[in-house]
């Protein structure tokens, strides 16, 4: 009988350890991986005004324009007076930053683009792309939810005039996002 025992507790320690040592899920990431720039359908360019409404309780704003293309993501960052302040390209790879104006703060380049594509990117297009057994995407023509298994990571919400406002539930942030409309003239040359 205690022969019985000992081995059925071995079986159980052996057991147990194995279970212990089964590879687990990597965890979700704050933010969905940026994605390829390949097959974004045409060229276009837009301004917009982008307050962050920081988990801080800051709230911080700043003027994009982005362009892009088949082959290439560019945002352009300026402060309210026209201070450059980074430039973003995104093509292959990982994004590149450059920060213009002082230091650089502690934003990861891969946050930008991440949100950009969440906003801006066609939905079905980029639920099309995502790895279907750790992304979600659920949208409708007002809303978009990014998930991760089942952790909500993101939500957008679609204003009439073309804005938006996108909430990061794991880093805590607010972003709304303004069209700056085209001027109906261009603007004379200065030289």
């Amino acid at each position: 009988m205690r022969r019985r025992s000992i081995g059925a507790s071995l079986l159980a320690a052996l057991w147990l350890t194995g279970c212990a040592g089964l590879p687990r899920p990597a965890p979700c990431p704050p933010i969905l991986p940026p994605q390829p720039v390949a097959g974004w359908s045409g060229a276009q360019s837009q301004a917009e005004v982008i307050t962050l409404l920081g988990p801080d309780g800051h709230r911080r704003q700043l003027l994009v324009v982005g362009e892009r293309s088949p082959q290439l993501l560019r945002l352009r960052g300026f402060n309210l007076i026209g201070l450059e302040l980074f430039r973003l390209d995104h093509h292959e790879g990982s994004p590149e930053i450059v920060w213009l104006t002082g230091e650089a703060p502690a934003l990861d380049a891969r946050v930008l683009v991440s949100d950009y594509q969440l906003v801006h990117w066609p939905a079905d297009s980029l639920a099309g792309r995502l790895d279907k057994g750790r992304w979600r995407l659920d949208h409708d023509t007002r809303s978009r939810r990014l998930y991760c298994r089942d952790t909500l990571i993101a939500e957008v919400q679609f204003a009439a005039d073309g804005g938006a406002r996108l909430f990061n539930h794991q880093l805590g942030y607010t972003l709304e996002i303004r069209p700056v409309p085209a001027p109906a003239e261009p603007i004379p040359d200065a030289s």
